[in-house]
């Protein structure tokens, strides 16, 4: 028997295509496990730091509430929130004099924007002329002073406040802010606002924020825009408020008794405009809409079907 000793020829170009093609396709689909694979263990890791953030939240929202359900709403407010029974017939409504105060508070606490955390607002009684002034907390106008985001997502001043938020000390508890969740400092610019001295140009302004595991800041929001619509329906929707509650259409916790919602005062104008600063035209309607912490989520961008919230956390366990 005779063998052949030539030698095998090459591989041919179709033979070489083939291999390089299956190549090819086997390194893709292992690229894109391992991507996928990196941005669910972010997400994992970005919903644990939001559950851990939000523990403090609630806690300092808790003890803020807490307290001041307790504080007899001031004389102008009561003035302002009178129910009108004829032409000259005023009478008290002190259930919705608590919740405006209640509001008011809050939004005096919990800021969730540069401008409500430096503007008080003044309740003028429309009986006497005498008046109440919600003066903006020193403790974070001494930290943020002439901070602006304005080379910034706007969702920034959010994630610095919310820093401030869980930092501060209520009814005797604290939380530990630096061990919640990563940390990153952001550069917010500097503006000119009186009476302070304007900044030199392009000063910047050092501020700690909290990041989610794209390196994207946490933010905060006391209370969900109209836009935000399915924001607002999960926020009205079990476990976050009762059956009672939906049967009643008077959802919003700081108002249970609906009693911001109806028409018979006249100073319910002049009340609206006390929250016109914020992305929110009627605070009144008797929905829920929050607080919540949120992060941009896989695509880095805020408002997206990838966002993470810590109230999808609270109820499904899931941030998005």
């Amino acid at each position: 028997m005779r063998f052949s000793t030539r030698p095998r020829p090459a591989f041919t170009l179709l033979e070489l295509i083939v291999v390089l093609s299956i190549m090819a396709l086997l390194a893709a689909m292992t690229v894109s496990a391992v991507f996928r694979l990196l941005e669910s263990s972010r997400e994992s890791n970005t919903n644990t730091h939001i559950r851990a953030i939000n523990v403090g939240l609630e806690q300092q929202w808790k003890a803020a509430v807490d307290r001041i359900k307790t504080e007899d709403p001031p004389k102008p407010v009561k003035d302002l929130t009178m129910t009108q029974l004829g032409p000259t017939n005023f009478v008290l409504d002190q259930s919705r004099a608590k919740a405006l105060h209640l509001k008011l508070r809050l939004r005096q606490e919990f800021p969730q924007n540069f401008t409500e955390a430096r503007t008080g607002i003044q309740v003028i009684s429309p009986a006497d002329g005498s008046s109440y002034i919600y003066g903006p907390k020193t403790a974070y106008i001494n930290v943020i002073r002439d901070a602006s985001a304005i080379s910034l997502p706007t969702e920034a001043e959010g994630a610095a406040l919310l820093m401030l938020i869980v930092s501060q000390t209520r009814a005797g508890s604290s939380f530990n802010a630096e061990g919640a969740g990563p940390t990153q400092v952001i550069e917010f610019d500097r503006i000119p606002i009186p009476p302070l001295p304007p900044p030199p140009p392009g000063a910047k302004l050092p501020l700690k924020v909290y990041v989610d595991a794209w390196g994207r800041p946490i933010s905060f929001r006391r209370a969900a825009a109209e836009t935000q619509l399915d924001v607002v329906t999960e926020l009205n929707l079990a476990p976050f408020v009762t059956p009672a509650m939906m049967a009643s259409l008077n959802m919003d916790p700081q108002d249970p008794e609906g009693r911001l919602k109806l028409n018979n005062w006249p100073g319910k104008a002049t009340a609206l405009g006390y929250f016109a600063t914020a992305p929110l035209a009627n605070p009144f309607d008797g929905l829920n809409r929050g607080p919540y912490i949120y992060s941009g989520g896989r695509d880095k961008q805020f408002g997206n079907d990838d966002d993470l919230y810590s109230f999808r956390l609270q109820a499904t366990g899931k941030g998005n």
